[in-house]
């Protein structure tokens, strides 16, 4: 009886004991996941570790399956490309969109200036983030701006500090799109040289172009010079057919209304990625071989190739069903062309793709931006074409407009700046950080141009 007690003692401990073990394993903290368990737990994405760029820990690249329509999360998918540039988990974090696809990682200086992260997205349907098959209908605003939402919806429950969307040119656009339909999912946006068209042939384009570029008699140099390459086609023609043939370019139009188009465009393309010397402009004085080298200089024809036009079929998609553009100005030339075509950039659109010019969706978000569109910086080039179809401000947001007096559309690709005490300033308001203006800001020798309610004023740093 008593040996029977004592085992019984003895089993009674021992489950005391195990239960207790258990209960001390249970109440014992969990390690958190790791960065790249959590990286690895976003659904369906392949993660891949590579180098870090300067300034930054780690980085990755992700390939992430988005819906093709947001609207059905189950359905079609497509692989978008990001890169992750990590500092810490609780760091600011720059959502960087691109306008175009995004082959290798890149980081932009406001990332440095803030202390960021920095998420790098290409965009929907573009490149190696095209659907098979290709649903046109779903390259839209609305769900370009939905992968953007997901992403950050996503990469928040790892980065928990403030998030800013950053964007050059369309990317600056589509981080606007982005802001319009998710406003809460960014504390801050910074859009460089970002147009809000409102037409597929916004007259304020020609309007700047025409009188207001410039001076009067650069502006005329450069029609005349327009003039000057059409009606000596006949010597220019054999000069393009040896270059095409020797770089083995090829032209769906034809190579004559290739080149016509790009004669038109170069009235655009001299002030867009300028300066330059307007007194170089060739005259008819100068030499087929000079004029062609010259036109060749501002804008080559390559871009006009048929490998360019299939890559960015999808933008000339989007100009013409909701993002809006600039026509070819022609009336100056009209009776030296000779297309067999009505000359307009259409003509790129993919063939065979149904497509109908919605206004209705940049006409709400241009509104927007005006009314309810806080915490964003506006950078534009004063010689830029796109700035005449910049935002407009109307003092009822805290919105900041800068236009850098002398700078062309590289405002937005020669770096982030100028760093004015005002913006930094601004940015540490909205953003909740503090940055060190000693090393920011940048000496600026010139007037800057800053617009904050619909009026213009000066500042100089």
């Amino acid at each position: 009886m008593i040996r029977y007690l004592t085992s019984t003692a003895f089993i009674l401990t021992l489950s005391l004991i195990i239960i207790s073990c258990s209960e001390n394993e249970r109440s014992r903290p969990t390690a958190p996941p790791t960065l790249e368990q959590q990286l690895a737990a976003l659904p369906g994405a392949t993660v891949t570790e590579i180098s870090a760029p300067p300034g930054f820990i780690r980085a990755f690249e992700i390939n992430l399956p988005q819906p093709v329509d947001h609207s059905i999360p189950s359905g079609q998918k497509f692989s978008q490309r990001i890169f992750i540039s990590h500092r810490s988990e609780t760091a600011p974090t720059v959502l960087l969109t691109a306008g175009y696809g995004v082959k290798k990682n890149s980081v932009l200086p406001i990332a440095e200036l803030l202390g960021a992260n920095q998420v790098y997205m290409d965009h929907r349907f573009f490149g190696d983030a095209a659907p098979d098959p290709m649903v046109w209908e779903h390259l839209n605003i609305f769900q370009a701006a939905s992968d953007c939402h997901r992403v950050v919806e996503l990469l928040s429950e790892i980065y928990k500090g403030p998030w800013v969307s950053y964007g050059v040119s369309k990317g600056g656009a589509t981080a606007l799109f982005h802001r319009r339909f998710f406003p809460d999912d960014v504390v801050a946006t910074v859009a460089q040289v970002a147009p809000i068209n409102l037409d597929t042939a916004d007259a304020r384009y020609d309007n700047f172009l025409l009188n207001e570029v410039g001076d009067a008699a650069c502006r005329e140099r450069i029609l005349n010079f327009q003039r000057l390459v059409l009606s000596r086609r006949n010597e220019l023609l054999p000069l393009f057919e040896a270059y095409a043939t020797q770089n083995q370019l090829s032209f769906r139009l034809g190579l004559e209304t290739a080149f016509e188009i790009n004669t038109l465009e170069f009235l655009f393309c001299y002030w867009q990625y300028g300066p330059h010397d307007c007194a170089a402009i060739p005259d008819s004085t100068a030499t087929s071989q000079e004029i062609f080298d010259y036109l060749q200089s501002i804008n080559g024809i390559d871009w006009l190739r048929d490998e360019y036009m299939d890559y960015y079929a999808p933008c000339w998609y989007q100009l013409y069903t909701e993002f809006g553009y600039y026509r070819l100005i022609e009336d100056h030339v009209s009776e030296l062309l000779e297309s067999p075509f009505q000359l307009s950039y259409s003509l790129f659109c993919p063939q065979g793709v149904e497509r109908v010019y919605d206004p209705s969706v940049i006409q709400d978000i241009a509104q927007w931006l005006k009314t309810s569109g806080n915490n964003i910086l506006y950078i534009y080039g004063e010689i830029d074409p796109i700035t005449a179809c910049g935002v407009e401000l109307t003092g009822q947001t805290n919105a900041l407009k800068i236009i850098l007096p002398g700078e062309s559309h590289r405002a937005g690709y020669n770096g982030f700046g100028p760093f004015t005490a005002q913006v930094c300033d601004s940015l540490e308001s909205w953003v909740g950080v503090t940055i060190n203006k000693s090393r920011a800001i940048t000496p600026v020798s010139r007037e800057v141009i800053i617009e904050t309610t619909g009026g213009v004023r000066s500042y100089i740093e």
